[in-house]
């Protein structure tokens, strides 16, 4: 079961407490602790129904976020930001993201 001895105590009271029920896990059914407001998952998945995206459902869409890096410049005085995704932090990421907010705003 790869439980101690004092865990395995626990499990076997609460079998003959509770019977099979027991056995599951107590949060089952429950909202993870983890979980996002409904808000915020109601704004994630209306991004990811976007036409550019149709295929990829939320799974997917996270695991391809995963090996992504975001790079962002922001200006503290004007609070203008520019962020682009990039599939790895290299000089050439930091050059394309840095020439995307010249051409906009200039130096």
């Amino acid at each position: 079961m790869g439980l101690g001895y004092r865990q395995t105590k626990r499990v076997w009271r609460r079998y003959q407490d509770q019977g099979d029920e027991g056995l599951g896990h107590r949060r089952r059914g429950q909202a993870g602790w983890r979980r996002k407001p409904a808000a915020e998952r109601a704004q994630v998945l209306a991004l990811s129904a976007d036409e550019r995206s149709a295929d990829f459902g939320p799974t997917l869409l996270a695991e391809e976020l995963a090996k992504c890096v975001l790079m962002v410049i922001v200006d503290d005085a004007t609070n203008r930001m520019r962020a682009r995704f990039f599939e790895e932090e290299t000089t050439h990421a930091s050059d394309d993201t840095f020439e995307g907010w010249v051409r906009r705003h200039g130096l």
